[in-house]
């Protein structure tokens, strides 16, 4: 994809702040809030509550018994930043659609940037936006973080038994996320983790309706337990990868011991300069099916932990959702049933 012709300063922006420019999750956020359902009691009520028991669990009924972590789910990075199809223009995108289309396909992690709004309409100013990264300022395309919500709350509401993960690198305090989720409607769906109890089977989180899994990369203590801290569940892969060669299995960030193994699967394209760019033409390569599985595969045997996530760019290029199920139907690391 070639370098668009763009102003002096956001050229030199763009050096500044893209050599990092879509690490899977960053740090830093803030503030309080009383958000979200008491998550671990409904789930304990949940497990033998057989009139609410699902029939299906991520459109299997083999699956239901399953725990959270024990499932491979495909996830966009930089879910909302969309080549065609919705009404924003993005500079440099993440994604061929807008996230409705991803959801129909069979993406059920999202990564979003929640970010204050840059723009100069003084009604939009206390507005939760999203972002690719706020240094920028919104040069590179923003929108309000409620619309992608409604689109969730929708998908949730027309499928009872699917589950959705959001992945927040946020720019504005969990305090005003957490109001946006709730005027969002978002409230019952929230999952709430007990480290006491350990993840739930698909069945008890259907069953119970907390269907809606938020990771949040801010420390603040004050952090509402649904937002849960990104780097306590979660270890990734190194994001810095400009050929396909350099995909390494590795921990990168996050304790090796955490409970969901999160492979970045996209591969940059390096425009020089310390610029590195998403590339559809590098997603065909990083998303092919089989490509996918193998290097999920060694990881899982590598680490002895399966990927609960495989973070792609252009989802469009290739086939991630197939690659994904594959592994899903796999019990172990050398099961090779699940082959695409």
């Amino acid at each position: 994809m070639p370098l668009r012709p763009l102003a002096a300063t956001l050229v030199t922006l763009l050096v500044a702040s893209l050599a990092c420019a879509a690490c899977s999750a960053s740090d830093e956020g803030a503030a309080p809030s009383s958000a979200g359902p008491d998550a671990g009691g409904a789930l304990a009520d949940a497990a033998d509550a057989s009139s609410a028991v699902a029939e299906t669990c991520l459109g299997s009924a083999d699956l239901c018994e399953r725990r959270y972590p024990d499932v491979t789910f495909a996830a966009t990075h930089n879910a909302f930043s969309y080549a065609a199809g919705g009404p924003v223009q993005y500079l440099y995108p993440n994604q061929d659609r807008p996230i409705a289309d991803q959801l129909a396909y069979g993406i059920r992690g999202l990564g979003i940037r929640p970010c204050p709004y840059f723009g100069k309409d003084a009604s939009q100013a206390d507005v939760v936006y999203v972002t690719h990264n706020s240094s920028l300022k919104g040069l590179l395309g923003e929108e309000p973080l409620l619309g992608i919500l409604e689109v969730v709350k929708g998908f949730l509401d027309a499928h009872p038994g699917e589950i959705v993960t959001l992945f927040a690198e946020s720019t504005v305090t969990p305090a005003q996320i957490a109001a946006v989720f709730e005027q969002a409607g978002l409230g019952p769906y929230l999952y709430t983790h007990d480290g006491a109890r350990g993840w739930p089977t698909l069945r008890e989180m259907i069953a119970s309706g907390a269907r809606l899994v938020v990771f949040n990369d801010s420390r603040d203590a004050g952090r509402p337990a649904w937002q849960h801290y990104l780097w306590d569940h979660i270890v990734d892969t190194d994001y810095n990868v400009t050929d396909a060669s350099q995909f390494s299995c590795a921990p990168y960030r996050g304790a090796p011991t955490n409970d969901l193994y999160f492979l970045n699967q996209f591969i940059y394209q390096d425009s020089g300069g310390g610029i590195v760019l998403p590339s559809a033409a590098n997603a065909a390569v990083a998303n092919e099916p089989a490509f996918v599985r193998r290097r999920a595969v060694e990881c899982w045997r590598q680490q002895s932990h399966r990927p609960s996530f495989v973070y792609v760019d252009w989802y469009g290029q290739g086939d991630v959702a197939a690659a994904t199920r594959a592994l899903t139907s796999m019990t172990g690391s050398d099961d090779d049933a699940g082959a695409p």
